[in-house]
């Protein structure tokens, strides 16, 4: 292939997929990959043996930043495994982009 259409497919398209790959649930913490291919531009790359195995997924722990009160005081949940924060009561945001 032609360095400039190589380049030129490398900005416009990138890495596009052609078959296989399907997820599927072992169980609530492992997932299954199957194999199959994509194309780095002009390149054909069969992924098989390193992904074609199951691997366990660990629950997801990241810091949960929200804002709370009238001044919009920003708290911190440094490491929580849940997807998202609920106070106890109804919230309602009063803050309508004017300064």
């Amino acid at each position: 292939m032609d360095p400039s259409l190589h380049h030129y497919l490398h900005d416009t398209r990138g890495t596009v997929y052609s078959e296989g790959l399907g997820v599927t649930q072992v169980s609530s913490t492992t997932i299954r990959v199957g194999t199959g291919t994509i194309f780095d531009e002009d390149i054909e790359l069969r992924i098989g043996d390193n992904i074609g195995s199951s691997q366990v997924l660990n629950p997801l722990s990241s810091p949960i930043v929200y804002r709370i009160g009238e001044d919009g005081d920003l708290r911190l949940i440094t490491a929580s495994t849940d997807v998202c924060y609920l106070n106890p009561g109804p919230e309602i945001n009063t803050f309508n982009g004017s300064i």
